[in-house]
C-alpha cells in the first residue's frame, strides 16, 4: 500500500505451523488473567480479597463496566480486546498504594488514568507470559481510558468476563476475541 508523501507500507502474513495453538481454551485465556489481577492487587497494591469470594468466568454478549474501564487491543495469533474496569473506591484505594507520593484531592483526577492503564498493561503482560505457548506471538497495544458510570459494552462474539470482588470494591477482566482464528475452543 502507497501513499504519496508517505512510502510504501509491506504487510506479510505468515502461516503459523504450530499445531498445538489449535487448542486453546478459554481456561487458558481467563484462568492467567484472574490469577495475576489477584496478585496483582492483593500482592502489588496490598488490597484483600471478599470472604469466600468464587472465581468463576462467564461468556456473554454484554458487559456492564464499572466507573473507570480500560480497553487494551490484543494482536496476533489471537486478535481481540482486553477490558478491565473497576469501581471508584477501588481506584481510590489502588492509586494511593501506587504512587508514592501523597495525592492532594483535587489532583485526584489527573493520576487515575494513569493508574488504571498501568495496572491493566501489567496484568494482560504479565498473564500473556503465563500462557507459554502465546507469549512470543501476541503484541499488546497501547491502552485506551474511559470513564463512564453506566457504560456497557456489547459485542456480537461472547464476551469472557470474570469479576473479582475485593472488600475495596469491585474489578471486571474481560476478552472478546474480535477476529476469531478458531483458536478459542
Amino acid at each position: 500500500m502507497s501513499e504519496k508523501n508517505k512510502g510504501t507500507k509491506f504487510i506479510f502474513e505468515l502461516p503459523c505451523q504450530n499445531s498445538e495453538l489449535e487448542s486453546i481454551t478459554a481456561d487458558m485465556i481467563m484462568n492467567p488473567l484472574i490469577e495475576t489481577s489477584k496478585e496483582y492487587f492483593i500482592k502489588t497494591a496490598g488490597l484483600r480479597l471478599k470472604d469466600n469470594m468464587d472465581t468463576y468466568f462467564s461468556n456473554e454478549d454484554e458487559l456492564m463496566l464499572e466507573e473507570y474501564a480500560v480497553f487494551i487491543n490484543v494482536k496476533g495469533v489471537i486478535n481481540g480486546r482486553f477490558f478491565m474496569s473497576m469501581s471508584q473506591s477501588l481506584i481510590k484505594d489502588l492509586m494511593k498504594s501506587i504512587v508514592l507520593t501523597e495525592i492532594k484531592e483535587e489532583d485526584e483526577e489527573a493520576y487515575i488514568s494513569d493508574v488504571i492503564m498501568e495496572s491493566a498493561n501489567v496484568i494482560l503482560g504479565n498473564s500473556i507470559g503465563k500462557i507459554s505457548k502465546l507469549s512470543d506471538l501476541i503484541i499488546i497495544d497501547t491502552p485506551t481510558f474511559v470513564y463512564s458510570k453506566d457504560a456497557f459494552v456489547k459485542h456480537p462474539l461472547k464476551i469472557l468476563t470474570s469479576k473479582i470482588e475485593l472488600l475495596q470494591g469491585n474489578i471486571n477482566i474481560s476478552v472478546v476475541e474480535v477476529k476469531s482464528r478458531n483458536l478459542i475452543s
